[in-house]
């Protein structure tokens, strides 16, 4: 428990700026396994976040024959990125950083996602108007964007254009995900 919170401490750090904080991650073959170890906090928290507000219904892993999609979707959360990362660093020789990258972009998975609760249970409790629930997904995304953007800069020490370019690409990825597993969480029964 102490190696987890210690990362979170860490990413929490970058977060408000810190940037340095990152030396001081576990960029080790052994910590990159253990990275993965967010999926523990990031998942009870994505259900506890639909129980709260009452969408346990559209929850892939409770619904018949959604065990199978469960597993896509893990897929699609957790190792999407590290794919996409690992192509992105060979094609522009960035493979000494791909386990600094994956091991920071992790960890810090979880800062971004109970950041973004707050405004995402706005949204799906209809307590603000569209108008409003417009502007905040967009803060949401636009937050997104600018984490990933530094942590690219800073991990990889790439051209701001591509360190933006490849937070955009990761971000339009984890939409159209997201529309694929809820298209397949409305087929199902």
């Amino acid at each position: 428990m102490h190696y987890i919170l210690y990362h979170l401490e860490l990413v929490w750090a970058f977060v408000r700026g810190k940037d340095e904080a990152l030396y001081h991650i576990d960029a080790t073959p052994r910590g990159l396994k253990l990275s993965f170890l967010a999926i523990l906090i990031v998942e009870p928290l994505g259900l506890f976040y639909a129980a709260l507000f009452g969408h346990l219904d559209r929850v892939l892993l409770f619904r018949e024959g959604g065990f199978s999609y469960y597993i896509l979707q893990l897929f699609l959360d957790w190792g999407l990125a590290p794919l996409l990362f690992f192509a992105f660093c060979t094609a522009f020789g960035f493979r000494d950083r791909l386990i600094p990258l994956i091991v920071s972009y992790n960890w810090l998975s979880v800062i971004v996602l109970m950041i973004t609760l707050l405004p995402g249970a706005l949204m799906t409790s209809n307590m603000v108007g569209v108008g409003m629930a417009l502007m905040l997904m967009v803060a949401v995304y636009g937050f997104a964007i600018w984490v990933s953007y530094r942590l690219y800069r800073f991990v990889l020490e790439c051209p701001p254009t591509m360190a933006l370019g490849l937070s955009i690409l990761l971000l339009i990825l984890s939409i159209a995900s997201a529309v694929i597993l809820s298209d397949i969480t409305e087929t199902l029964t």
